[in-house]
Parts: structure tokens; C-alpha cells; sequence
């Protein structure tokens, strides 16, 4: 892909992202053009901050394995049951209900569970429920003492997770609960299509895509992940440690990139209307920019190494999905509920990408 075709694709849609960034939460109006990777080297030559550039290896304190981790720390903690609510064109999270009415059925219910009673545990679900209609937890849970209780329960299963998605439909859980039950029906596309909707609501989901390796493609396949940092930036006193794999300059251009989000509030000001440092999808998508700018440039004229994640890269810019990869891949390391804030229209982005580029069909 030409430079210049690749930074309008990734300024092109960076638009839609920023409006829908639920961490930064401020208007991209009147926002400039991005800056490519010369102009970025420029700024941080012309700024009054001291930027030490050092090769990766010199980075003793944070493992390779943790630069993402350390990059984007999480600052948002989840709502362990989360209820969705929309006005107008806000989008917030509360708790979901739980009455005290449920606490003692629910108790015993899960007391008889862990006992693998799991007709006394239905019992006691469903008297949480005479008490609270609206309690999905109740559903989703009486819908597993089914499906273990019974080599035929899945079918019973089902139909207890589909009232409790009917109930809240924000909840990742029960997709997966749902998912395992049509396993047991050998119904692999169901299956399959709510393990998808399950990662587009927990982006990176772990557990989940454990599970599925251990289904050794029964239940699709995982993707390796697609972006994994060679360079790290950071604080360091007055000055700004710019830590990168030397030998590969397409990294460097993405420090140098976050080096001057970091330091410069001028530039911040410029792109987001406050010089406040918070996790944003514009950051994220100029940086980005410059990492693949650069390597695309470099793979043309037969320089450099070829990186089959940075050529995924590519592809999923080229599919117009690079908005969904930042959210999925770095936005929900910072809010893990990060989905649950964003519009309809942006989860079916989230789900094209999830389709594409995280849980694939084995060929």
C-alpha cells in the first residue's frame, strides 16, 4: 500500500473512532490532519523535552513480554454484572438490580451447585426468580443445571439463556454459556457465532479463547494476536525514555509517535481539544499510522523484515477495520468494558473484525 494511501485510509476512519471513544470522551471536532513520521521527528527535534532514544535491550526493568501490559494499564475497573443504559446519545454502565429478595435463594442455589445437586440448585434459582422476574443471572445460572444435570439438558439449557440474553444482552457470559450448549448439540456454527458475539463484548477474553484451543478447531480457530510492541515510552524525570528495536525503524516511528503524545500537550490540544493525557483512539491510530507507514515503505524497496502481524496490520487498515483492532486490541486492556460504551454501528465494526481477524473458520 502506497504512504500516502495508507495514512488517508487510517485518517479516513479514525474519524468514526474518536467519536466513539468512551475513555478520552472528547470531541475530534476541528481535529488536524495526521502527522507522518518525518513531521512527528521534527516536532520531538524542535521540543523543549529531553527525549533519550535507546535500543530495546536497554529497557532492563520491564520484561518483553509485559510492554503491552505496561502500556496500557488498565484504568477502568469492570462492573462484575453490568446493565446498559442508553439516552439520547450517551451510554453509561451501572450494576445490574440484585434485590435482597434473591440473596438467600441465590445462596442456597449455589451451595446445592457446588454439591452437583443440581435439581435442588434449580429449585432455589427458580425461587430467585418468583422474586425477582428480572434477575437474567438467575436464568443464565438455572440454565447450567441443565446442561450439567442432564446428558439432555442442552436443549433446556438454551432456552434459560436465551430469556436471560433477552434479559440483558451486554453480558459476554452468557454467549459463552450458550455456546457450550450447542456444542453438546453439535450445532458448531450457533456455537461458534455466539463464542464471536462473547469476544466482541470481552475483547480477549482468555479464558474463552482457551477453551477453544482446547476444542483443536471443533469450535473455529483462534488467531495469533496481532500486534505485539517492539518499543516502549515513558517518563523518566524531566526527560522521555524512547526505548525501540533499532534494527527495526518502523518501531521507532511508533515511539517516537507515542513519545510526542506524551510530552507534547500542544499536539494533544491540537488533535483532541484538551492537552489531558488519556487513553485515546486517535493516539492510537496516528501512531499506528507511522508504525505501518514506515514498514510498508521500508518492505517496497526490499528493505528491513518482512513481520507477518505487521502485514495483518495492513490488511485489517486496508479492510477499514483499523478503528475495531485499537479498540479490541489496546482500548479494552484500558477499560475492559470498553464495548459496552460504544454504538451499535461500532459493534458491528468490533464483530466484522472478531469474524476476520480473531476467531476464524478452519480452512
Amino acid at each position: 500500500m502506497a504512504t500516502r494511501l495508507l495514512v488517508a485510509v487510517v485518517l479516513a476512519l479514525a474519524t468514526h473512532a474518536a467519536a466513539a471513544d468512551p475513555v478520552a470522551s472528547r470531541k475530534p471536532a476541528g481535529r488536524r490532519p495526521f502527522l507522518e513520521p518525518f513531521e512527528i521527528m521534527k516536532r520531538l527535534e524542535a521540543s523543549p523535552v529531553e527525549f533519550r532514544i535507546e535500543g530495546i535491550e536497554a529497557l532492563q526493568d520491564v520484561a518483553r513480554g509485559k510492554l503491552a501490559d505496561e502500556t496500557w494499564k488498565q484504568l477502568v475497573e469492570p462492573i462484575d454484572y453490568p446493565k446498559v443504559k442508553r439516552k439520547g446519545g450517551t451510554i453509561t454502565l451501572e450494576a445490574w438490580p440484585r434485590p435482597k429478595a434473591v440473596e438467600a435463594p441465590m445462596r442456597k442455589a449455589e451451595e446445592a451447585f457446588q454439591q452437583k445437586d443440581y435439581a435442588e440448585a434449580a429449585n432455589w434459582y427458580r425461587k430467585a426468580l418468583v422474586a425477582a422476574p428480572d434477575f437474567y443471572i438467575a436464568h443464565a445460572y438455572l440454565g447450567d443445571t441443565h446442561l450439567f444435570g442432564g446428558a439432555d439438558g442442552a436443549k433446556a439449557a438454551i432456552a434459560e439463556y436465551d430469556l436471560a440474553i433477552a434479559a440483558n444482552p451486554d453480558d459476554y457470559r452468557l454467549y459463552f454459556f450458550r455456546a457450550n450448549a450447542h456444542r453438546h448439540l453439535d450445532q458448531r456454527d450457533a456455537a461458534l457465532a455466539d463464542l464471536r458475539r462473547s469476544l466482541v463484548l470481552k475483547p480477549r477474553n482468555p479464558i474463552l479463547l482457551g477453551a477453544v484451543q482446547k476444542a483443536k478447531g471443533t469450535l473455529g480457530r483462534p488467531e495469533p494476536e496481532v500486534f505485539v510492541p517492539r518499543g516502549f515510552v515513558r517518563r523518566e524525570g524531566e526527560a522521555v525514555g524512547i526505548y525501540a528495536d533499532i534494527d527495526r525503524p518502523e518501531w521507532l516511528a511508533w515511539a517516537n509517535c507515542k513519545a510526542l503524545w506524551l510530552a507534547d500537550a500542544a499536539h494533544r490540544k491540537e488533535m483532541l481539544g484538551s492537552t489531558n493525557h488519556g487513553w485515546s483512539t486517535v493516539e492510537e491510530l496516528e501512531c499506528l499510522g507511522s508504525l505501518v507507514v514506515i514498514y510498508e515503505s521500508r518492505k517496497k524497496k526490499g528493505e528491513g523484515t518482512t513481520d507477518d502481524r505487521l502485514d495483518r496490520l495492513s490488511h485489517i487498515i486496508e479492510d477499514g477495520l483499523a478503528p475495531a483492532f485499537v479498540v479490541y486490541e489496546l482500548g479494552s486492556r484500558v477499560d475492559p468494558q470498553i464495548v459496552l460504551r460504544l454504538d451499535d454501528e461500532f459493534r458491528k465494526l468490533m464483530a466484522r473484525y472478531v469474524e476476520k481477524y480473531v476467531l476464524t473458520l478452519d480452512e
